[in-house]
């Protein structure tokens, strides 16, 4: 009985957070990327580790902002391919097309 009402208020209670799966949404970067001054993530770079250890083929990008940018390296966020462009304190997702 007790498990049914911890389970009860933890559902009632949103239970846990979900990750943002749209790479431009708001989210907290990783303490790597706050130990150097940045504090504004999109979700496709908030895990510095991924966006660092990008190995995907370079090229041409668009920020959410309409602006380009070259990608160097690439990697994969929920199925969209781009890169992270640094700007302090923000890091943006850069789609390729």
């Amino acid at each position: 009985m007790r498990a049914w009402i911890v389970l009860v208020f933890v559902t009632a209670c949103g239970g846990g957070t979900s990750t943002p799966t749209d790479p431009h949404d708001s989210a907290q970067c990783d303490h790597i990327w706050q130990q150097n001054g940045f504090d504004h993530c999109e979700a496709g770079c908030a895990d510095s580790a991924t966006a660092l250890g990008a190995s995907g083929p370079a090229c041409s990008a668009t920020l959410a902002t309409g602006s380009a940018f070259a990608c160097v390296k690439t990697f994969e966020f929920h199925g969209v391919t781009g890169c992270c462009a640094s700007n302090k304190p923000s890091v943006l997702f850069a789609d390729c097309p």
